[in-house]
């Protein structure tokens, strides 16, 4: 037997095997489907381990591949199981509680890298358990161990599935770094609780951090391994670069979420004004070096001067300089940028955590 054959071979006995245990499960849920009880989802009744078990078998079946790293397979398990159970919901007019398979979905998505279909499917798993919450169920994905296993990197040593930081040790390896500038004691659960009002505003960061998280390790590997350096590819600059725009993002819509601005207050350079311009250091060390770069080496110049300044000065016009830029004008031929960013995301993060102390609000 050839090589080729020899291949084929196993992964034909693969796919059998996997199909078999995926016939075993439809089979006894769809059994057990049939002494299922309605489920009220705002006014559960009875204990929460009831919720959903008449999934308990087909989970047993499926589980293995999850826990066992084939997560491709658990991720097409619970999709069809997922299936299964919505096509018996819509033929018996009834509704159940579809939490357990909505949360090893979104968990085998997310191993396999998956992020937005595995925090999507976590946050479904969320709604259909939402009657069991005392607060949001988005607030509860995001501070459940099923997710911040892999923001945390929980079982890789603090790395994430793409062999870099994971997002929440970037996060905290930066505020760790403005602590030292800033005199502040904080930890990300200390800035997590400060927007634990607002579930939009946690999604846009957690959005930004994962973008970043993924997209970092593709960019320190190609070079020189595939591109010469500062070539990196189109795509992958501009998925950091969005990454970055949704911090900034996040970081204005906080000020105005506790400034409450006047309406004259439009854009992010007003907002600026509107906080920082009575400090004292605003006119002397921020003003003078702002502008309004139209071409990727202007902006790219720019931002090395700015790397070197002192806080608060560097992270203000890190915040406000990019995000302008990526608004208007968005080239990303800028080979000192990318080989900074993760500087970047810390100075502009610095922003936050500066008017965070500045205002007291932690």
């Amino acid at each position: 037997m050839n090589i080729l054959e020899y291949s084929k071979d196993k992964m034909r006995q693969c796919l059998g095997n996997y199909e078999e245990a995926l016939q075993t499960g439809s089979t006894m849920l769809a059994e057990d489907l049939k002494s299922s009880k309605n489920y009220e989802h705002d006014s559960p009744k009875g204990k929460y381990e009831e919720k959903d078990e008449y999934f308990n078998r087909a989970n047993i079946v499926g589980y293995p591949f999850l826990t066992g790293n084939l997560t491709g397979f658990s991720k097409d398990y619970y999709w069809r199981m997922f299936q299964q159970i919505v096509a018996f919901e819509k033929s018996q007019n009834t509704a159940l509680n579809k939490g357990m398979v909505c949360a090893n979905w979104g968990i085998s998505d997310l191993a396999e890298g998956d992020i937005d279909g595995g925090i999507a499917h976590l946050f479904w798993a969320g709604f259909e358990d939402r009657g069991w919450s005392r607060s949001s169920y988005t607030r509860d994905i995001f501070n459940s161990p099923l997710y911040r296993q892999f923001a945390e990197g929980t079982h890789r040593l603090g790395k994430s599935q793409f062999g870099s930081k994971a997002p929440y040790v970037m996060l905290e390896d930066a505020i760790q770094e403005h602590n030292n500038i800033f005199g502040t004691h904080w930890t990300k659960d200390d800035i997590f609780r400060s927007i634990g009002d607002n579930d939009q505003h946690r999604s846009i960061l957690d959005g930004a951090l994962w973008a970043l998280a993924r997209n970092l390790p593709i960019y320190n590997e190609e070079s020189p391994a595939i591109f010469k350096q500062n070539r990196h590819n189109i795509y992958t600059r501009l998925r950091l670069f969005n990454g970055l725009i949704d911090l900034c993002r996040f970081i204005e819509l906080r000020i105005r979420y506790h400034e409450k601005p006047p309406t004259r207050v439009r854009t992010l350079g007003n907002l600026i004004h509107h906080v920082f311009e009575n400090e004292a250091w605003f006119p002397k060390e921020v003003e003078p070096l702002y502008s309004e770069p139209q071409t990727a080496t202007d902006f790219n110049d720019l931002i090395k001067r700015i790397l070197k300044l002192k806080q608060p000065a560097k992270c203000i016009l890190s915040l406000w300089v990019t995000r302008n830029y990526s608004v208007h004008v968005s080239d990303a031929d800028l080979p000192d940028f990318f080989e900074n960013v993760e500087k970047v995301f810390s100075s502009i993060l610095g922003s936050f955590l500066f008017y965070l102390m500045m205002k007291k609000i932690i």
